[in-house]
């Protein structure tokens, strides 16, 4: 027995006997145990020391009791938490079967009818966990598990519980957003506070690809460049590398991984209804058919609650940091939302005057210093053409340091400047090319209209090259988010919409 294993069984004491470790566990170490009690095998999974240390157990406790409140024939339950110095673990029923990880790995070939199943068992699972505001961030083949004919999920809410607890609110300490890169939305990669449940959809969607092919479609041979092509990329056809795949099912994983989150599917719910209607179409009834119903008074209020959360970005200084939300804020987008008519007289008022843009410089790169002059670069060309536009005038960029040395927090800098239209810079490089990530983001506008990224691979060698073709791209996402913003929510007025507080503390 290892020290780190005499350790673990020493602090979970005679309630559990560990038994053997799995391999395979991801963000954690998986070991098998008996629960002494009842007698039952349990899996124990444990934080590595490297990422528990910088891990608020107080939060990660708050987080994992969320998690631990979904019930579903298709989630694998959390059955208990706990933590003794630097470890923190929690625990969860032992399931005797295997994940579609192994499968793959086997080079098991997967019938249509199957991976039509899985997905809808997975969808299903979704649409329960989002209805109760959880996300899962990181849907991939080994948090997946088959027991039978059927598809269990299992670590819902772990990667969130470990983003939030995180003292850089989401971040490890190179920088990266929590998740598993090969199945990271772009929204994701970004780490877009306003990302919400659709990035679990594309995540479906990539699984999905992967067991109707045997490959992940954006794995390249580096974390850095996997993450490029998933910002870059579109993937090729299903049908390319399987011809038996049918044209409703292709279309609906090209809508699940559509690069945009308002272009996927709006809910789980609706991708469970695609795949019924692929399954009935091809002579596979998957369920019995479900009877078409309102949603209950206590739904809607609950949604209707989720929708009035207020959307902030911190990501426009290229990291989010802090846990606060702001109240006033939330009291301002609650007025918004329940006030529709005042609300329509502000978006007139705002639609003949011009609006004030803040574009902020990318955060210093520590490994790569050169890519600073890139940034001033991108950022001064940023300013030059959107002043020139008659529809905004852009803060000075001394104006915007002034106001970050004052206020470190998104409403600050607005009450300061009065600027609610806020363009961002990031960089992904690696050694032999660079995505440059220009951020767009409405903090006025609905949820579903308040968010563009205008994305641009160059090689390394010439990390300028092309802004001035990607510049004029980002003018036009400001005026595009605009307009849309003033049409009707391109979605049934009774969709379900999450939506959720993010971090405002600026680093």
């Amino acid at each position: 027995m290892s020290d780190f294993t005499a350790q673990l069984q020493q602090a979970l004491s005679s309630g559990y006997t560990l038994e053997r470790e799995l391999t395979g566990g991801g963000m954690s170490r998986v070991f098998v145990a008996t629960d002494t009690a009842l007698g039952r095998h349990v899996v124990v999974k444990v934080l590595p020391p490297e990422l528990a240390a910088g891990v608020n157990h107080e939060r990660f406790r708050r987080e994992i009791q969320v998690a631990a409140q979904l019930q579903h024939p298709h989630i694998v339950p959390l059955l208990s938490a706990g933590e003794q110095g630097t470890l923190i673990w929690y625990t969860m029923p032992y399931i005797n079967g295997h994940s579609l990880r192994d499968a793959l790995q086997r080079g098991e070939k997967f019938a249509i009818k199957d991976v039509v199943r899985i997905m809808r068992d997975v969808a299903e699972a979704l649409d329960h966990a989002h209805g109760l505001g959880v996300i899962h961030r990181d849907i991939k083949p080994g948090n997946v598990l088959l027991m039978g004919s059927h598809a269990l999920v299992t670590d819902f809410g772990v990667a969130k519980a470990i983003s939030a607890s995180m003292p850089t609110s989401g971040f490890t300490s190179a920088g990266m957003a929590i998740g598993t890169p090969a199945y990271m939305a772009p929204e994701q990669i970004a780490a877009d506070p306003a990302a919400d449940h659709r990035m679990d959809l594309y995540a479906l969607g990539l699984l999905g690809y992967e067991l109707l092919t045997g490959v992940v479609p954006f794995k390249e041979d580096s974390p850095q460049k996997t993450m490029a092509a998933q910002l870059t990329r579109e993937p090729s056809p299903v049908e390319d590398s399987r011809r038996d795949v049918p044209a409703a099912l292709s279309a609906l994983i090209r809508h699940l991984l559509a690069k945009l989150p308002e272009e996927r599917p709006p809910v789980a719910a609706d991708v469970v209804t695609a795949l019924d209607d692929i399954a009935l179409s091809s002579g596979q009834h998957l369920a019995p058919l479900r009877a078409t119903r309102k949603p209950s008074v206590a739904r809607t209020l609950l949604v209707g609650a989720a929708g009035v959360a207020v959307i902030a970005t911190a990501w426009m200084m290229g990291e989010r940091t802090g846990t606060e939300t702001v109240t006033a804020a939330v009291s301002e987008r609650m007025a918004q939302r329940t006030a529709p008519v005042a609300g329509a007289a502000r978006a007139m008022q705002r639609a003949s005057e011009p609006r004030r843009v803040v574009v902020a410089m990318p955060r210093p790169s520590r490994t790569r210093p050169e890519l600073d002059a890139i940034g001033t670069e991108l950022a001064d060309s940023l300013r030059r053409q959107i002043d020139a536009h008659p529809r905004y005038v852009v803060v000075p960029a001394d104006s915007v340091a002034a106001a970050l040395r004052a206020s470190r927090t998104v409403n600050g800098v607005q009450e300061r400047l009065g600027a609610d239209l806020i363009v961002s810079i990031a960089f992904i490089p690696s050694r032999d090319s660079l995505v440059r990530m220009v951020s767009v983001r409405d903090l006025a506008a609905p949820e579903w209209a308040s968010h563009r990224t205008v994305v641009s691979q160059v090689v390394a060698s010439a990390p300028a090259s092309g802004i001035g073709e990607q510049v004029p791209k980002v003018v036009r996402a400001l005026l595009e988010m605009e307009r849309a913003a003033s049409r009707q929510r391109p979605q049934d007025a009774n969709a379900r919409t999450f939506t959720r507080v993010a971090p405002v503390e600026l680093p």
